[in-house]
């Protein structure tokens, strides 16, 4: 059946919509731990499933844990080792702490004195303002207390762009709720899998720092799966531009009656 030009038209114009919108979609891997480790401090390692969970993309994903007898290290060595030393108003507080402080050390959840061992990686990646970073993770921990007040390891993010203010929070913590249990030899519990996202407003180069820290004890450990870290790009302008005027115009083309009609 031949199909009347206005609707082909129509339809062709709806298929370049669709197909625009997925082309802008695509994701740009920034690091998907298939081959090497980026920059890292304490334990940190490529993983294939042993840890019990995943792979989440690929082949292999980045596993970081608060685990001191496979190398985790102090707090301050982390917090050293990516903010290139401690500045006067750091002190005595470093990275893991400021970020426990502002987004955990909350009445009610907990109370707890100090940030212990952890581990943490960095990538430096450039991206366009409007663009939108994203990861999968998957937080494990054996740290069945679950007590508010004393214990909460965490895992946490903190992100540099080229101008402006660093961003920073907490990924997921072993107070939060929502842990299921899974058969891994060394975690208990585990969130599932989660991605997690953070808009990028600045234009250039961008540095992200991505770790996990116990709180108060040392013998609770925990541990954060990490993939396939990527750009989302916002769709081009100009594209959904150009197809919303022909899908105007031949809507308005379509409500011309017809030569020969009353």
């Amino acid at each position: 059946m031949h199909r009347p030009p206005r609707q082909l038209g129509l339809t062709c114009a709806i298929a370049l919509l669709l197909f625009s919108t997925q082309a802008a979609a695509a994701p740009m891997t920034l690091e998907d731990f298939e081959s090497a480790l980026p920059a890292n401090v304490g334990d940190v390692s490529l993983d294939t499933g042993a840890v019990g969970v995943g792979p989440l993309q690929g082949t292999s994903q980045g596993l970081l844990t608060t685990d001191l007898s496979n190398g985790a290290v102090a707090e301050a060595v982390v917090g050293n080792a990516f903010e290139n030393g401690i500045f006067a108003t750091d002190v005595p507080d470093n990275l893991p702490s400021k970020i426990w402080k502002q987004h955990l050390d909350k009445t009610g959840l907990s109370g707890a004195s100090g940030v212990g061992e952890g581990s943490a990686l960095q990538i430096t990646f450039t991206a366009e303002a409007g663009e939108h970073l994203q990861f999968d993770v998957d937080f494990l921990t054996n740290d069945v207390s679950r007590d508010p007040y004393l214990y909460t390891d965490f895992a946490w993010y903190e992100l540099n762009p080229p101008t402006g203010s660093k961003q920073s929070g907490v990924i997921a913590h072993t107070n939060q709720g929502g842990f299921s249990t899974f058969s891994g030899p060394d975690y208990e519990d585990h969130t599932g899998v989660q991605t997690f996202s953070l808009d990028l407003v600045r234009t250039g180069t961008h540095t992200l720092t991505l770790g996990i820290n116990d709180v108060e004890d040392s013998f609770r450990n925990s541990a954060l799966v990490i993939d396939w870290i990527r750009l989302i790009e916002n769709p081009e302008p100009g594209t959904f531009g150009l197809v919303a005027v022909g899908l105007i115009g031949l809507h308005w083309q379509a409500r011309r009656p017809r030569s020969g009609r009353p």
